[in-house]
């Protein structure tokens, strides 16, 4: 699906990934047009899988951005001429800037205890990068535990 078509189908702007394994993990994304926090709990559903979302401040998500840039500037470097899109470029190789505002954003990536419960289902868009400044190469759909999967 392209990626107007997937916004029209609910599906909403990722703004950062900080951990994927077998789908996102941790990160930054769009819930309800909202910019929020996202945490997989790895419970998995036809329709989704289950994640708490909590809201991110304009400042951290600034910072948060940032860190984006940093990442995609370095992974893209290390990426240039090379076959293999998977291969980590970043390993020991992100700049000290990356690490500051990783100290600074850590204690804020943590779920506080009036999260909200919700369950997303990610698709890729057309991109043919794994990702830019403005995020990685996926959107989101959210919905409530307790609303019907569409």
């Amino acid at each position: 699906m392209a990626d107007d078509e997937l916004r029209q189908a609910g599906f909403e702007q990722v703004h950062v990934e900080n951990s994927r394994y077998d789908g996102p993990q941790t990160g930054v994304a769009d819930v309800g047009g909202v910019p929020h926090y996202f945490e997989r709990q790895n419970r998995f559903f036809e329709d989704g899988d289950e994640f708490v979302v909590w809201l991110i401040d304009e400042v951290t998500l600034a910072l948060e951005r940032e860190q984006w840039r940093v990442f995609v500037a370095t992974w893209d470097a290390g990426h240039a001429g090379s076959d293999d899109p998977d291969a980590d470029p970043n390993a020991g190789v992100l700049p000290d800037r990356y690490h500051e505002l990783t100290k600074v954003l850590e204690p804020r990536r943590v779920a506080p205890d009036d999260t909200r419960t919700m369950y997303a289902q990610w698709r890729l868009t057309g991109s043919d990068r794994r990702h830019d400044d403005n995020g990685p190469s996926y959107l989101m759909r959210w919905r409530e535990p307790d609303s019907d999967a569409t």
